[in-house]
């Protein structure tokens, strides 16, 4: 697919071989990026975290995995990153039915312009290099509806209206949540002393290279040093 001239009416566009995801992201929040009318004034935020960007406009969220391969998550092509995308939906729709909307593919046109397309639901999102809306699927993002501010925990938390009673409800709907999903002693597998300890030692390997030793890293010997001695001790005495 990489390289592949793509002919749509009138138009060519060739799938890159690479995106700069800065670029494509910088793009992406601005209000001419959806399928859906948003003035200058609106305001559009873009927050990062390990794994996705994440846009904000008033009504709608879209995340974007980034284009990497953590060893825990691999995001690292357009078809990982579709798969991904449509299980983060199918994961979650039951939970919050009303907040998880999709998968909205990203589109790349002719003149560099990227743009976000139409959101389909799981099953039907176009495959990368699709023709689709005068541009080029390269893409994708999971929408969603966006929640007030104030009603996230952590606003909750700095209100003081996070209390025991609050806490002990989300408590049950997750373990409510546990308890209805499907397992087996694959899976199972997963949660022994085995598996988790590996997950930390790949872990504290991965971590290694931003060590401070020297200026520009950004994890000092000692902190590091601990990190590693608090995990261990926890998982012995546990």
């Amino acid at each position: 697919m990489l390289g592949e001239t793509k002919e749509l009416p009138g138009i060519k566009i060739k799938y890159p071989a690479s995106i700069d995801f800065a670029e494509m992201m910088g793009q992406l929040a601005q209000p001419g990026a959806f399928p859906f009318a948003l003035s200058e004034s609106e305001p559009i935020a873009v927050l990062q975290t390990h794994a996705s960007a994440v846009v904000l406009t008033p009504s709608r969220v879209y995340k974007v995995k980034k284009p990497k391969n953590f060893g825990f998550l691999n995001f690292s092509t357009p078809l990982l990153r579709r798969h991904f995308c449509e299980q983060e939906v199918r994961l979650n729709t039951p939970r919050a039915p009303h907040i998880y909307l999709g998968v909205a593919p990203v589109l790349l046109f002719s003149d560099g312009r990227f743009r976000f397309g139409p959101t389909c639901p799981p099953g039907h999102v176009p495959l990368p290099g699709t023709s689709l809306a005068g541009g080029l699927v390269v893409d994708y993002a999971v929408v969603m509806v966006r929640l007030p501010e104030e009603a996230t925990l952590e606003a909750r938390v700095r209100a003081g209206t996070a209390d025991a009673l609050l806490l002990a409800e989300i408590a049950q709907y997750v373990a409510a949540s546990h308890l209805k999903a499907s397992t087996s002693e694959d899976i199972a597998t997963f949660g022994g002393m085995e598996v988790i300890r590996g997950n930390w030692e790949e872990n504290f390997e991965q971590m290694k290279p931003y060590i401070r030793r020297f200026m520009g890293r950004t994890l000092g010997d000692a902190t590091y040093g601990s990190i590693v001695e608090f995990v261990h001790h926890f998982l012995e005495e546990r």
